[in-house]
């Protein structure tokens, strides 16, 4: 099984080859499930005029289970 590092060093080189401004913030290892949290900073359309601050923290979390059957 994998470790939470391992996991972490492959999601964070995912995510700088694709997704430059995203940080991974937590990677978990529950059972035989792998959830991934992670985080990035956007600006909403009409940012300065809708929304006070501007830019708002965006949060996303998914989870993956691997079953293997022979």
């Amino acid at each position: 099984m994998a470790s939470p590092g391992r996991i972490r060093v492959s999601g964070s080189i995912y995510v700088r080859r694709f997704a430059a401004e995203v940080r991974l913030e937590a990677v978990r290892i529950k059972g035989g499930e792998v959830i991934v949290t992670a985080r990035t900073r956007v600006r909403p359309p009409f940012s300065g005029w809708l929304t006070p601050g501007g830019a708002q923290t965006l949060t996303a979390q998914a989870g993956a289970t691997l079953t293997y059957r022979p």
